[in-house]
């Protein structure tokens, strides 16, 4: 693993994971701006990692790895951005063909699970276990399909 892998992100209004250099990188999208935190936490290849992004609307965001507390940020004067209907975020997952200068184009992250969750009820969640036509299958029957990219 080198150079810059995007895990995880929410688009338009870019809220994510990145690592550089194996630096772990949180991304925090505002209405105005991004912004770019790096954290003290670095990874490995070949580790498996579980992370959970906790947002309490208005207050803060809180990262967590492997169930420690990694990253906690304000949102009390810069709330996170959100995207309001009609229109709907996309969630990418993993590196996609998009390969950019300071990105490598071997594939060395894998995701094997996903969930977002609001107050306790899992609204998606994705194992990678059922593809069907490049997409997965959302394990809640809800129509929340993740286009495979890789």
């Amino acid at each position: 693993m080198h150079l810059q892998k995007d895990i995880f992100c929410i688009v338009p209004k870019y809220t994510g994971l990145s690592i550089f250099e194996k630096r772990i990188f949180i991304g925090i999208g505002h209405e105005d701006k991004d912004d770019w935190h790096g954290t003290r936490e670095f990874i490995e290849p070949n580790t498996r990692e579980k992370w959970c992004f906790e947002h309490f609307p208005n207050d803060k965001l809180i990262v967590y790895r492997n169930g420690v507390k990694t990253f906690e940020y304000s949102l009390i004067l810069r709330p996170l951005a959100v995207v309001e209907a009609p229109k709907e975020p996309i969630v990418f997952i993993g590196t996609d063909k998009h390969t950019v200068q300071d990105q490598s184009e071997e594939t060395d992250i894998k995701v094997y699970d996903f969930k977002i969750t609001v107050d306790n009820e899992v609204m998606c969640h994705h194992d990678w276990k059922e593809i069907i036509h490049a997409k997965s299958i959302d394990k809640t029957g809800n129509s929340n399909f993740l286009y495979e990219m890789a």
